[in-house]
C-alpha cells in the first residue's frame, strides 16, 4: 500500500519553507510529497508534470502568503484542484487568509518557522483521517506512512514522535502483521531506534501494549 501522496502548491519564492514543510511531511509521517520546482527537471514539460502529479494527489496543500496571492501557478493548480474534486488543505505561513474559491477553507497555521511547529501543523493534517468523516478513507495510507517514517527514521527525534503518533492511532486503527514484522526489524536494526537510550523505554511499552511484542533490554 503507498502512503498518502501530498502535492505541495506554493510560491517559488517560499521554497524554502515549502521545503522544510515537505521534509516534515516525509520524514515524520511517510507522506511522499510533490514540489515542483524540486521534484522537476529543467528538461521537464512542467505543466504536463505539474497536472500529472497534481491528477494523482490524494491532498492539495497550497501554502497560503502574500507571494501565493500573485503566483499566476499556484492559483491555477487550486483552481484545478477544485474542478477536480480534491482534498485541499491550506497552511497559512504568514498569516494571509486563503483566496477566492477557497477563501472559506480554515487555513492551519504556525505559532512560528520552528521545526515544532511544523510538526504540530502537518500532525493536525495527518489526524484528519482519524477525527473527521471526510477523510477517513486515507486512513491505512496514513498508518502505512507513519510505519514507514518509524521504521526509516533518521533521527531520535523522529523515532519519538512517531512513535508517540502511533500510541495515539492505535486507539482508531491497528497495524498488520506485517507493518509490526517491519517495526521489529527496523528496532534491531536501526541506530536510530535502538540506540535511542531515552526512546526505547517508549518504543518497548508501544509494542507490548500496541503490538503484543516484547523487545529484549
Amino acid at each position: 500500500m503507498k502512503s498518502v501522496q501530498a502535492f505541495i502548491s506554493y510560491s517559488h519564492h517560499d521554497n524554502t519553507i515549502a521545503g522544510e514543510i515537505s521534509a516534515v511531511f516525509r520524514a515524520y509521517f511517510g507522506f511522499d510529497t510533490f514540489l515542483a520546482h524540486d521534484d522537476l527537471s529543467i528538461s521537464d514539460d512542467f505543466p504536463k508534470e505539474v497536472k500529472k502529479h497534481l491528477g494523482t494527489a490524494d491532498y492539495v496543500v497550497p501554502l497560503i502568503s502574500s507571494n501565493f496571492l500573485c503566483s499566476a501557478f499556484a492559483n491555477q493548480e487550486i483552481g484545478l484542484a477544485l474542478s477536480w474534486g480534491k482534498k485541499i488543505l491550506p497552511i497559512s505561513i504568514d498569516g494571509t487568509n486563503p483566496p477566492g474559491f477557497i477563501k472559506d477553507s480554515q487555513a492551519r497555521k504556525f505559532h512560528d518557522l520552528s521545526e515544532d511547529s511544523l510538526i504540530r501543523v502537518v500532525s493536525e493534517i495527518f489526524f484528519l483521517s482519524f477525527h473527521h468523516p471526510k477523510y477517513k478513507e486515507y486512513k491505512s495510507k496514513c498508518v502505512e506512512g507513519l510505519v514507514k517514517a518509524f521504521c526509516q527514521s533518521k533521527h531520535f527525534k523522529i523515532t519519538s514522535v512517531t512513535v508517540d503518533v502511533m500510541i495515539e492511532v492505535k486507539k482508531g486503527a491497528s497495524f498488520s502483521n506485517e507493518q509490526i514484522e517491519l517495526m521489529k526489524k527496523a528496532i534491531k536494526n536501526n541506530s536510530q531506534i535502538y540506540s535511542a537510550d531515552l526512546v526505547m523505554p517508549k518504543v518497548r511499552t508501544f509494542m507490548k501494549n500496541c503490538c503484543g511484542v516484547t523487545i529484549d533490554k
